[in-house]
């Protein structure tokens, strides 16, 4: 017997409902078929999606490689847009003593049709000797700096905001924009909001 109420119910709700849409305006009722066919086409809007994951090799100065760096970027997806992640190598000599940074970060792009607005965050691991000063280092007398033929470590925060070119095509890229950098040295936190970068690259 309670199955019999339950499903006589059933019928009277789906019923009332059915009864209560048509009765609505055409202008009130709701077109499933139509929401879900404009929800799909804003995903596709926002996802510019490829055939491929989009790599890139460029030659950046400044900004987390240091000085000067040589790295790979590569998108996590099938599409031009979205996650990504990148790694390189920078390293400058001069007067005996030298530094090797290695960069590695995640970024993020938004945008579509190869103009697209970098964000990033990520750190870079510099190795140099003792002698050698860093020009984002703040304290420039720092007696740890004067040890002739020791080496250090020092591993830096890096964030990125920035324009970013690059064709869908692939081809030339092209990347400008700031790089906050902060860490540690000595005990003393540092913080570098502005430090530029700029690079050059191919895409494909």
């Amino acid at each position: 017997m309670k199955s019999f109420f339950l499903t006589f119910s059933l019928i009277l709700s789906f019923a009332f409902i059915a009864s209560a849409q048509n009765d609505m305006p055409e202008w009130q009722r709701i077109d499933t078929v139509k929401v879900v066919r404009i929800d799909a086409e804003k995903r596709m809007a926002t996802k510019e999606e490829t055939n491929y994951i989009p790599k890139t090799v460029f030659v950046e100065l400044f900004g987390p490689s240091g000085n000067v760096g040589l790295n790979f970027d590569m998108r996590l997806f099938k599409q031009m847009n979205g996650l990504g992640a990148r790694a390189g190598l920078s390293f400058i000599s001069a007067g005996g003593n030298s530094i090797l940074g290695i960069p590695l970060g995640l970024n993020y792009l938004l945008g579509k049709r190869g103009k697209y607005f970098e964000m990033g965050a990520g750190a870079s691991l510099f190795v140099f000797n003792s002698d050698d000063k860093l020009f984002f280092t703040p304290d420039s007398s720092d007696s740890n700096n004067k040890k002739d033929g020791s080496r250090s470590s020092k591993l830096f925060g890096t964030l990125t905001f920035g324009y970013r070119k690059q064709p869908v095509k692939g081809g030339f890229n092209f990347r400008v924009g700031i790089s906050p950098i902060y860490g540690e040295i000595d005990g003393k936190f540092f913080f570098y909001p502005l430090l530029p970068y700029v690079s050059f690259g191919y895409s494909f």
